[in-house]
């Protein structure tokens, strides 16, 4: 996470991109929920 960013890394080859995004996929909606929840918490600087 670098900020209000979520940065998923994926592996160089297209079968293990398609395996791990399989694996990501289902949680995206929790974790950008989380992310933005966050980003409405802040205390602006």
């Amino acid at each position: 996470v670098r900020g209000t960013t979520l940065i998923i890394t994926l592996p160089g080859s297209p079968k293990a991109v398609k395996e791990t995004l399989e694996v990501v996929k289902p949680v995206l909606p929790h974790a950008l929920e989380l992310l933005n929840q966050a980003s409405v918490n802040e205390h602006p600087v």
